[in-house]
């Protein structure tokens, strides 16, 4: 059968194992791992960042006494036509680097998963035809993606490319006449390790790709380019066949629970959990109020002040006058009571009347006093620190509080994929795993869960690594009380 993509297939599959040998070219007593990613809509080999390596990494330390672990990244496949073309490239690909003693887990994102899933769920003579341990998902839609997020667009899900690196990798392919061509030797020998029939396809950039697609089909144009651009929806389209997505979830779920089975497949979805942008914060009428007051009286406290240092300054020259002139008295007097008289707010008239009432007694002495004006001055400033933080606004019939953030519950939170608890009314969210994204939309969690920051991200990594090596110490134990029960 010739798909799609011209992939090389190699009939020796011994020779084609060679790229996964065991470490010194001899056998040993350990089996052997092998991690694939396979990567979503129009992504491409890059789409999970770091988190193979650091995954790989991880394992190789944990299960470096029963196991050796390789990772590949499955080359970037085509995202057109019917999926069932991708699954069958997919199965071609690693048919001739099976064997009885390598564990094969694929670990897809979004639509990669689903392709991963369907090659765990391939029948051959009425047997799983590749021997898959398990299949991890990443925000993978089983069944189908949230309504909230179809206005969005699906094309709104694929990963940013650089057109010039692209178009120059397929300049060098064209002229070293490589097709497919090899990926470079990583330094870590175990980690992407190139295969034989591996196939790289040849992106030439938007440009030289027009000119390429317009060349090649000169003859039948219009229909070429409807069919070009019809082809990708094609293979998104499978999110929304509802039947065909719940019939998928409930055969991997059967291959799940069979606990004592060769061909048991482990299965998990780790699905993000969004916030949503942080929105900007408007403030109550109430706190509009009350800062608006704050305001008026820090300014009247400004002003009091200023009236105070020239009568404290008029008080000063008196103590070194001989005689003091009844102008002098008239003119401070007149001052400190249109200070009284500009007093806006109840804790500065408070203090004033105070003064006022001494005044009244003495009249030698000051209108306003120093502690009247210390107190109001910082009767504002706590006021304007308690408006700043907007923990609580004191009111004449009580306190409001009013917290600056508070965790958001589950039905707050947004996803970019439906949950079983979506289709049926029990809740069979056992094999699905949130990772709580913050101050983004589900789009940008969806695009975002593999950037290597913050605590989302560690337990990505940790739970993922500590749930395979669940999967391999079980699947150990079933070998091992099958093996004696021969």
């Amino acid at each position: 059968m010739e798909l799609e993509g011209n992939i090389r297939t190699c009939s020796d599959h011994s020779q084609s194992s060679l790229s996964l040998s065991q470490p010194g070219g001899h056998r040993t007593e350990k089996r052997r791992l092998l991690l694939i990613y396979i990567h979503g809509f129009m992504g491409s080999e890059a789409s999970f960042h770091d988190l193979p390596l650091h995954v790989h990494d991880l394992l190789t330390g944990s299960l470096a006494e029963s196991h050796v672990v390789y990772t590949r990244m499955y080359p970037r496949y085509k995202s057109q036509g019917e999926i069932r073309t991708a699954v069958d490239q997919f199965s071609t690909w690693l048919s001739p680097h099976e064997a009885d003693d390598l564990d094969v887990i694929l670990l897809g994102h979004s639509l990669g998963g689903i392709l991963a899933a369907d090659v765990a769920r391939l029948q051959q003579d009425g047997q799983p035809k590749h021997r898959i341990l398990g299949v991890v998902g990443f925000d993978v839609p089983f069944l189908g993606i949230h309504p909230r997020v179809i206005p969005t667009g699906t094309m709104g899900s694929m990963p940013k490319k650089d057109p010039a690196a692209e178009e120059k990798l397929a300049e060098e392919q064209e002229s070293l006449g490589l097709n497919p061509a090899f990926k470079p030797a990583p330094s870590n020998p175990n980690f992407d390790p190139p295969f034989m029939n591996d196939v790289r396809l040849v992106d030439r950039g938007f440009l030289n790709g027009i000119m390429h697609f317009v060349n090649k089909n000169t003859d039948n144009l219009s229909r070429s380019i409807f069919e070009r651009i019809v082809s990708p929806l094609k293979f998104a389209g499978c999110v929304n066949n509802y039947s065909e997505l719940r019939q998928r979830y409930r055969h991997l779920m059967e291959l799940e629970a069979a606990e004592s089975s060769p061909w048991r497949v482990r299965f998990v979805n780790y699905y993000t959990t969004s916030t949503g942008r942080k929105p900007r914060k408007s403030k109550t009428k109430l706190e509009k109020k009350a800062e608006k007051s704050a305001k008026k009286e820090k300014k009247a406290t400004a002003r009091i002040k200023a009236d105070m240092d020239k009568r404290v300054t008029g008080v000063h020259s008196q103590e070194y006058s001989e005689a003091p002139s009844s102008e002098e008295n008239e003119v401070n007097t007149s001052m400190s009571d249109m200070a009284i008289e500009r007093k806006p707010l109840k804790t500065v008239a408070s203090h004033s009347s105070m003064a006022t009432e001494k005044a009244s007694g003495d009249k030698d002495t000051p209108l306003v006093d120093d502690t009247s004006i210390t107190s109001s001055i910082s009767t504002a400033v706590e006021s304007e620190e308690s408006l700043s933080g907007s923990t609580s606004l004191s009111t004449e019939s009580g306190s409001i509080n009013t917290p600056e953030s508070s965790a958001p519950s589950q039905q707050q939170l947004r996803k970019f994929i439906l949950l079983p608890s979506h289709h049926w009314k029990y809740n069979d969210n056992s094999h699905w795993e949130p990772i709580l994204m913050e101050d983004m939309d589900e789009v940008m969690a969806h695009q975002s869960m593999f950037i290597p920051q913050g605590a989302n991200y560690d337990y990505l990594v940790g739970n993922s690594v500590g749930l395979i090596e669940q999967w391999i110490e079980n699947d150990l134990s079933r070998r091992f009380l099958q093996e004696s029960l021969d």
